[in-house]
Parts: structure tokens; C-alpha cells; sequence
């Protein structure tokens, strides 16, 4: 078995431990291809002697997701996960994104909900621009690597609120019909919800970064020459 890291979290004594698990691949990477589903393993701080051990395999998902065992979505590819964030409650938020290898291809987003006795309990769905790019190939970890996921970042917002950031536009095109979309995600209240920021430009390209709680910070660089970068704070509804 291969074993990813997605977080950790200290709580007292306990450090909980939660990722994703699969079949070894060739070069001891977690395998893509033959993805088994999530862990959840607790351990004593003081100890070092393990609590609990708990699994979700991909398979437990059918009915709320159309994937198989493998976790492999029909028609968009593979799992692969963002983040892990454990609430108060001992619930956790998990951030995934479908994707292909060869030629590389990033399809849509899914935010799971997963209760405190670690079973799916929410799926939600985000569809966005499916970037597709020739004569690539890779596997999930080089794809994170170099950027070429749309997930862009979360913001903790605090008392189990969350802001989730995503690019929506095809990649490599600048200024892509004069409009730069990107999805914002909030949980709050045990609820997901999904906007879209739409920053149409003729003259520039924007991009989007979190900042504060409850901002996210616009980069526009101008397209003509010697036009300084601007850079501004914009409030996000959720």
C-alpha cells in the first residue's frame, strides 16, 4: 500500500493524520490509476501508539458519486485531493479535482463532507473549464508540482467557514473572449455554495489571489507597455 499526506492536525493529545491511500505504483508514489479512497489514523502525542485507524473507500461512494473502486469518475478521470480540513466537530472537509494523465486534463472540482464517524455524508459538485493539454503526460504529483490544477486556494475563515478559490478559464489563453472567470466555493453552516467572479477586461489580464479573511486580492497587469501593475482588495459575499 502507498500512503499521501494531505494534512495533519495536533488536538491535545491526539495527532490525526489524514490522506489518501492507494496501491503502491512502480516508483513507490501513490498510485493514480489504482486509488483506494481516504484514511483518517490518530495517534497518541504522548505515546506514539495508535487510537484509530479509519478508511472511505471510493467504492462507498456510488450513489452519491459515479466513480468506481479505483476512484475513477466516468467521463472526467481521476481523484485527486487538494485538502483535508478537520472542523470542530470533528468532521472534515475534503477538496478533490478530477483529472487525466495523458494527455494531461483537469475536469471538474468536488468538495466532500465527511462526518465525524468518517463517512461521506455531502457531495458537491463544481463544474468548470475542462483544460485540456496536448502531447502531455504526467503523473498526479508532477501536475500539482508545476501548477497546472485549476484549484488555486482555501481561506479558513474561522468557526467552520470556509472560502474556496478556483480558476475557470482555458489555460495558456490570455484574455480568453474578454472575460476572466473564476469560482468561488464557501461552506458555512454545513452548507456548500458556488458563485462565479467574472472580471471582464479588454486591456489587461487579472488574477486572483486569498488575502485577509473574507477578500481575495486582484493582480491586473496591463497589456501596453510601461503601464504599471495594479493590485486591489474585493470583499466576497458568501
Amino acid at each position: 500500500m502507498a500512503y499521501k499526506v494531505v494534512d495533519c492536525y495536533i488536538n491535545g493529545d491526539e495527532i490525526s493524520v489524514l490522506g489518501n491511500y492507494s496501491k503502491a505504483s512502480e516508483f513507490g508514489f501513490i498510485s493514480d490509476t489504482e486509488n483506494m479512497g481516504l484514511f483518517n489514523f490518530k495517534f497518541s502525542k504522548t505515546t506514539g501508539k495508535t487510537i484509530t485507524n479509519k478508511y472511505i473507500k471510493w467504492e462507498e461512494l456510488v450513489g452519491k458519486l459515479d466513480m468506481n473502486k479505483n476512484g475513477l469518475v466516468k467521463k472526467e478521470g481521476y481523484i485527486f485531493v487538494h485538502n483535508m480540513l478537520s472542523l470542530k466537530d470533528n468532521k472534515v472537509i475534503v477538496v478533490c479535482e478530477t483529472f487525466q494523465q495523458s494527455p494531461i486534463q483537469t475536469n471538474n472540482m468536488y468538495f466532500l463532507e465527511v462526518s465525524k464517524e468518517f463517512k461521506v455524508s455531502q457531495v458537491f459538485e463544481v463544474t468548470k473549464f475542462r483544460n485540456k493539454l496536448p502531447k502531455t503526460a504526467a503523473h498526479s504529483k508532477e501536475i500539482k508540482k508545476y501548477g497546472l490544477f485549476d484549484f488555486i486556494d482555501y481561506q479558513n475563515l474561522g468557526d467552520d467557514e470556509f472560502l474556496f478559490f478556483l480558476s475557470d478559464n482555458e489555460k495558456n489563453t490570455r484574455n480568453r473572449n474578454k472575460s476572466t472567470l473564476y469560482g468561488i466555493v464557501s461552506y458555512s453552516e454545513g452548507t456548500f455554495k458556488r458563485q462565479t467572479l467574472d472580471l471582464k477586461t479588454e486591456t489587461s489580464s487579472i488574477t486572483i489571489y486569498p488575502s485577509k479573511k473574507g477578500y481575495i486580492m486582484l493582480i491586473e497587469d496591463f497589456d501596453a507597455a510601461g503601464k504599471a501593475t495594479e493590485m486591489r482588495l474585493e470583499k466576497v459575499n458568501y
